[in-house]
């Protein structure tokens, strides 16, 4: 017994030692041990000392200062910094110097920031170079003259739930900038209220050479440069995922490009809602203004679901395809209509390597290699209410049940399941009538799932009750575009039981960094959900 109690002693010293709470507070001061009664001065104190499991909780207050981190956390534990929301300050207004950012992390790995307000910055807000597993999530920056977010080089990161606001003021990049970035996940986040964008503002940009990436549920308006790019620039950019996104109140709402001749391919881009922008609303772009590139490709483009509509003020139109060299280009379930020149267009080019099907474009306006493709709808769709920018529709709307179950996503740009009727719906929003979902939907509360995101297993907690009389179940995962990635019976009897609770575990480790759906089938109900990977 003693020996057990020397060990534990021992096991809880270590962790003492090696995980540390260090407090920072406007009125504290540097030569303190940095406890929450004699806190530091200034965030850069921290970051000198700060190790792997450490937490740095920084006091509201202003700080005017730029911090540069020097360690690195681990996988098991990372090395957090904590605001509170809205309400510690990093201030830069009497810091000039440029190619850095109020936050600076170079060559590092395993970094959380959350809760920060980074403003008036000479350069970026977070300045990411080479580095890896770094979390940016619920800060905000604000007049930034470069990027407010720039990822530059990086694998496995997370942006999530940021507002970017004034950023690239007057200065060069875009508001959150990723290029040549790996396993990237942008989410959540709040992008608007761009200057003058002269040297540059777009709004969410992946590019030159980016791979396996996720950008969506962000919001994006009122930039003078495009909402969502995905820029190829002079390397292979490819598997990029743009989905469930907004964006209103730019010039172009989500643009593709390859501006220097690097491939880009494969790229997805579906439930999203775009509207109210100057010119275009989808644009498949021949962009670049160098003359010595000759060719600049883009193949692989799958453009399902969306609703692109009143786009363009004295030109303007809903989906475009105007580069040349774009190649297998699907354009399928989309909503187009009400823009100023044309729904769906392919100017300049041939339609040859295009495939248009199942579209509603309205009204059609006969503008130069204007289509309405394959099996489409021509008519009002009847939104709900487009005065009050309601983009759902009414049950009457003509784009019911009239899409294509090919390549379409499981879910539309608010989660619900699809189809809700006898088939697909075309557009962003699959329509349903709430009253009727129960009668074969399952809400999620009856299963919770940890950790998510996850990593290498996934852990599930269904309510006993919901499968006591079945003797197994049917348990599958898709991607968002409704591929199946795995499907399997599993034996009510190996699982394990717990407070009412059956627990199983399934291995997630195969899978690549991105979002993922679950179904679990029971009978002729099921279960239904959202995950995360991210390593």
């Amino acid at each position: 017994m003693k020996t057990l109690l020397y060990l534990l002693v021992i096991f809880l010293t270590a962790e003492s030692i090696y995980s540390t709470n260090y407090y920072v507070s406007p009125q504290g001061n540097d030569n303190n041990p940095g406890t929450k009664q004699s806190p530091f001065k200034t965030i850069q104190k921290s970051a000198n000392i700060v190790s792997s499991g450490d937490t740095v909780f920084v006091l509201e207050g202003k700080y005017e200062e730029t911090i540069r981190l020097v360690n690195s956390g681990t996988p098991e534990k990372p090395i957090v910094f904590s605001g509170k929301h809205n309400q510690t300050i990093i201030d830069g207004s009497r810091i000039n110097q440029k190619y850095n950012g109020l936050v600076h992390i170079e060559k590092l790995s395993w970094i959380e920031f959350h809760n920060f307000l980074l403003m008036n910055s000479s350069d970026q807000g977070f300045y990411i170079d080479n580095s890896s597993d770094i979390t940016l999530k619920n800060n905000k920056t604000y007049n930034t003259y470069s990027s407010g977010i720039g990822l530059w080089g990086c694998t496995s990161i997370l942006v999530d739930s940021n507002e970017v606001e004034l950023a690239c003021n007057g200065g060069p990049q875009e508001c959150i900038s990723i290029a040549n970035c790996e396993n990237f996940l942008v989410r959540y986040n709040k992008v608007h209220n761009g200057n003058n964008g002269a040297a540059g503002g777009e709004g969410i940009d992946a590019k030159d050479g980016s791979q396996n990436g996720i950008i969506h549920n962000n919001t994006v308006f009122n930039l003078a440069r495009l909402g969502i790019y995905v820029d190829a620039w002079d390397k292979h950019t490819a598997n990029i995922q743009v989905y469930n996104n907004i964006v209103y109140n730019c010039p172009e709402g989500i643009v593709l490009a390859s501006e220097m001749g690097g491939i880009l391919e494969n790229v997805w881009i579906f439930n999203n809602l775009i509207y109210k922008n100057k010119y275009l609303g989808i644009n498949v772009s021949s962009n670049g203004d160098d003359t010595n590139i000759i060719v600049r490709p883009i193949k692989n483009i799958y453009i399902i679901n969306n609703t692109s509509c009143y786009n363009g003020q004295s030109w303007g139109g809903g989906i475009a395809i105007g580069n040349p060299d774009a190649d297998n280009i699907i354009v399928r379930n989309n909503i187009c209509s009400f823009n100023q020149s044309f729904q769906i267009s392919y100017e300049g080019r041939s339609s040859k390597g295009l495939f248009f099907d199942h579209n509603l474009v309205y009204p059609f306006l006969n503008y130069p290699d204007e289509t309405r493709g394959e099996q489409f709808v021509e008519a009002d769709p009847l939104f709900i209410e487009h005065y009050s920018d309601d983009y759902r529709l009414s049950q009457n709307s003509p784009a019911i049940d009239k899409g294509s179950s090919d390549q379409a996503p499981r879910f539309d740009l608010l989660g619900n399941r699809r189809p809700m009727g006898k088939s697909y719906d075309i557009g962003a929003y699959e329509y349903f009538i709430e009253s009727t979902v129960d009668d074969y939907f399952i809400s999620d509360v009856l299963v919770t799932i940890s950790p998510n995101p996850c990593s290498d297993y996934l852990n599930f907690h269904i309510n006993k009750e919901r499968i006591n009389k079945l003797n197994n179940i049917k348990f599958e995962i898709f991607d968002l575009i409704a591929q199946p990635l795995l499907s399997k019976n599993l034996e009510i009897l190996n699982f394990v039981e717990n407070n009412g609770y059956y627990e199983f575990k399934i291995p997630v480790s195969h899978l690549k960094n991105g979002y993922y759906f679950y179904r679990i089938s029971l009978s002729d109900n099921f279960i239904t959900g959202k995950f995360i990977v991210l390593k």
